[in-house]
């Protein structure tokens, strides 16, 4: 499978699964998160493992990306393993999110 893997409205302040790899694939994903306020909003990332409908535990937070107001930023080639899982949280509502990439057979 290609092109979009994920894809949601973040809702303020809670974690939200954007996307899991499935078992036996491998992924390369790319990130995009779309401030649609005039106000700058922060992502955080998570690339995590466990169960689908939990926040991510110590150490599982990748990164805190910073969205300027009406603009876009994102991660690139992002390698991911089967079974884990993109979490991410804006601090408000108002960031568009897609996961775009490939899945092939590990």
């Amino acid at each position: 499978m290609s092109g979009r893997l994920g894809r949601a409205a973040l809702p303020a302040a809670a974690y939200l699964n954007l996307y899991t790899v499935p078992a036996a694939k491998v992924a390369t994903a790319t990130l995009h998160f779309f401030n649609t306020t005039a106000t700058e909003l922060t992502v955080e990332i998570s690339i995590r493992t466990g169960l689908p409908g939990n926040g991510p535990a110590a150490g599982e937070c990748f990164d805190k990306l910073t969205v300027p107001a009406n603009a876009t930023a994102g991660w690139n080639r992002v390698p991911l393993s089967a079974g884990e899982i993109v979490t991410v949280r804006a601090s408000a509502a108002g960031i568009d999110a897609q996961v775009r990439g490939f899945e092939e057979y590990a």
